[in-house]
């Protein structure tokens, strides 16, 4: 009924429904109860709240903040005040332990369940801002909410929460001014999460030129508000942020610029997401996009540049967008991080030969084919290790002719069978036309078949030179393999710094209880969608 008045904008409903329930209140107390926090105000609940607020009808949420106090967490206010309650139930009081009463252990004696409402625990700046709703976040960024609770504080003196609170040192005031502005630096970045619309752009213009402070502001991951909108792919919401000055240099905690967070979810498979990844690269200043591509960041297995930290992650049903993206992101970067060796020793190519990827190797191949004789940490390059892996490919034992284990790998077709009989008879014989070098036809292009041509391409230009790995390179990869290994021996896993460097020791265990603590922007990332509002690409 009060979602029902706040839907209708009936402030005179509103006020009533209250009304009844402030008197269903007080005839429902009892003074039997053993709770000493008990209450008689009438608490509408957070999710009736959550509902006021996104309404957007600041005057309907001032009338709920003076009659009910909602929005502030005050049981958990009145545990924090350091104020013991000193009023005693009527009846029997708990076990006395060391001359202390202690109810919890009488009630679990007696199998009596202790209710604990669920209290409202976010500041609600960062809820209206999450909703896109600029009415309403004008108010609470006023002192218009501090007044509303000082009025709520005011007609409901016997409630016990406050009564602690007052007694406390900061006062029922001063926690409330403290709730409501936690983390208010995230209330632009809770902006830039909100669902796309006129509105939610609109609030975040009102908060870049009222919150100019937070524009660099990070949340615990060390996301920045542009790099929210990068990480999702909101064009209008980066626009807006860099026209305000926005940092586009700025790092997150993992050392990822904004073109790791473009690339990292960049497994598009379709058009209208290929045209939203261009405009967004198309944001960032061309003057550092040269450098932002060769930066690393310390994702396992670390040191990866936006190129590798997408080889790494995105997965692709349909070769030819995977083909596609390598080819934009060539395009953008020029090759140079193409020959730049990841946390684990490895070339990105290195990496397409490993993983048996002819397709993204037929790009780089094309880009830089000079990188057939780049050695990796351990000195073995792309053409030997593709040689290595065709060499295996032929050391299978005779084909199977009953069902069963192991089946039988027909190279030709790439397929894998139960029995050699399960092979179609056409797929035996060798096409006519097409006929590959090797002998293989062309449409069955093999990482060894590419590595090997552009290899024999090289020597007939006299380019066939080895390029050796530096001793430099290997001391490095060999430190961060050995510090890796030494800290999830020590502890089970292994924590990176901003660098890529490895932390150890009770410094790792510090890292990592500060990185396992989540606030709203990375609770709300978690389920945000990305490529969402393709109407501004429409608008472009």
């Amino acid at each position: 009924m009060i979602q029902l008045a706040i839907f209708n904008n009936d402030l005179d409903l509103l006020s009533y429904l209250i009304a009844l329930g402030e008197d269903f209140s007080v005839k429902s107390s009892t003074d039997t109860e053993h709770d000493s926090l008990k209450t008689t105000a009438f608490n509408i609940g957070h999710s009736t709240f959550l509902y006021a607020l996104q309404s957007n009808y600041p005057h309907l949420l001032a009338e709920l903040i003076k009659r009910t106090g909602a929005g502030i967490p005050l049981n958990k206010f009145a545990k924090a005040s350091g104020v013991e309650a000193t009023e005693k139930p009527k009846y029997y009081q708990g076990l006395s332990v060391y001359g202390k009463k202690r109810k919890d252990w009488a009630d679990a004696g007696m199998n009596t369940a202790v209710y604990e409402p669920v209290e409202y625990h976010r500041p609600p700046l960062l809820e209206a801002s999450h909703y896109g709703v600029l009415d309403t976040v004008e108010w609470l960024m006023s002192d218009a909410p501090l007044r509303c609770y000082r009025q709520f504080a005011g007609s409901h003196a016997d409630d016990k929460r406050l009564q602690l609170l007052a007694k406390s040192k900061k006062g029922f005031e001063g926690f409330v001014k403290k709730f409501l502005g936690t983390h208010s630096t995230l209330a632009l970045h809770s902006a830039v999460i909100a669902q796309p619309s006129i509105e939610s752009l609109e609030l975040l213009q009102y908060l870049a030129e009222a919150m100019p402070e937070a524009l660099e502001a990070k949340n615990v991951d060390g996301l920045t508000p542009l790099a929210v909108a990068f990480d999702l792919y909101r064009h209008d919401a980066a626009k807006i942020l860099i026209q305000a000055g926005a940092d586009q240099t700025a790092r997150t905690k993992g050392g990822k610029n904004l073109v790791h967070l473009l690339l990292e979810h960049a497994d598009v498979e379709e058009e209208k997401h290929f045209k939203q990844l261009r405009v967004m690269m198309d944001l960032i200043d061309k003057r550092l996009l040269p450098s932002m591509f060769v930066e690393r960041c310390s994702q396992d297995p670390g040191t990866l540049t936006p190129l590798a930290l997408w080889l790494r992650t995105a997965h692709f049903r349909n070769s030819e967008w995977e083909i596609k993206v390598l080819q934009f992101i060539l395009s953008y970067s020029k090759g140079r991080e193409l020959g730049l060796l990841n946390g684990e020793g490895d070339t990105p190519l290195h990496v397409m030969v490993r993983t048996s990827n002819p397709w993204r190797a037929e790009v780089v191949l094309e880009a830089a084919p000079e990188l057939v004789n780049r050695e990796n940490a351990v000195g073995r390059t792309p053409y030997e290790m593709a040689e290595d892996q065709e060499i295996a490919s032929m050391c299978f034992g005779p084909p199977v002719i009953n069902r069963g284990s192991p089946s039988y790998i027909h190279r030709r077709g790439q397929g894998r069978y139960n029995s050699i009989t399960d092979v179609a008879p056409h797929d035996f014989v060798k096409p006519a036309k097409d006929e590959a070098d090797d002998g293989e036809p062309a449409e069955y292009k093999t990482c060894w078949f590419l590595v090997k041509q552009a290899k024999a391409r090289l020597e007939a230009e006299g380019k066939s030179k080895r390029r050796l790995v530096t001793l430099s390179e290997a001391n490095v990869v060999a430190e961060r393999i050995a510090q890796a290994k030494a800290s999830r021996t020590r502890h089970g896993r292994s924590v990176m710094r901003e660098d890529g460097s490895d932390v150890g020791g009770e410094e790792a265990e510090e890292e990592e209880e500060e990185s396992a603590i989540a606030d709203e922007v990375s609770t709300w990332m978690a389920s945000a969608a990305r490529w969402d509002g393709p109407w501004n690409i429409e608008q472009e």
